[in-house]
């Protein structure tokens, strides 16, 4: 009996050394592929990336063409297709507004925004920019509802990038020397602009 007992103890002994040399080996296999996969990614970055991922160079250009470009992609547009430039508003304080047709609370903050710029029209400029939709959707839209904004297009998203407007309504703030001072994302309401104004030195 005791001697079987034995043979039972020692058959569970080597069981167990048997899984754990296993176990131990398993790891080390794990180990090892992982260490070749990082050298083969810092060896050859884009081995491990999709084509979605990879970063195309930019050409290099001189300064005076790089200017060039500059002025060609910040296209800024009136609804009759004339080029508008923010430069052209400075010496005032600016309210640039930027939004989009589809947005609910830029439809919801736009009355408030109108009654703003007819109110300070002497000493605000206020500009209502649409970043990427077509002409004939944003003048659909603002003759829908009857809308008396200075509504400009910017159809490549330049100056919405330029300004890094992520989400719709976004809403800057401009002093009469065209420094952006205060930036707002999300709806407006009237104390919210007072407050902004008085940034600007506007109101009470």
């Amino acid at each position: 009996m005791r001697k079987k007992l034995w043979l039972v103890d020692l058959g569970l002994m080597v069981l167990i050394i048997a899984m754990g040399i296993f176990v131990f080996l398993k790891l080390r296999q794990t180990a090892q592929s992982k260490h070749q996969q990082t050298n083969l990614s810092l060896n050859d970055p884009v081995a491990l990336t999709s084509e979605k991922d990879v970063v195309i160079p930019t050409p290099e250009v001189s300064e005076e063409e790089a200017v060039i470009v500059e002025i060609e992609q910040a296209d800024l547009f009136d609804l009759d297709g004339e080029p508008i430039a923010l430069d052209d508003f400075s010496g005032k304080p600016m309210m640039v507004n930027f939004w989009a047709t589809y947005c609910p609370p830029c439809l919801e903050e736009m009355p408030v925004i109108q009654d703003y710029a007819h109110r300070y029209e002497n000493e605000l400029v206020v500009l209502a920019i649409n970043p990427g939709e077509e002409e004939h959707v944003v003048r659909n839209f603002v003759d829908q509802h009857g809308f008396e904004l200075t509504f400009l297009l910017n159809p490549t998203n330049t100056i919405a990038r330029q300004y890094r407007v992520f989400g719709f309504p976004t809403t800057l703030f401009f002093d009469e020397r065209g420094e952006v001072v205060a930036t707002h994302i999300g709806e407006l309401d009237s104390e919210l602009i007072d407050r902004y104004l008085l940034k600007l030195g506007l109101g009470e």
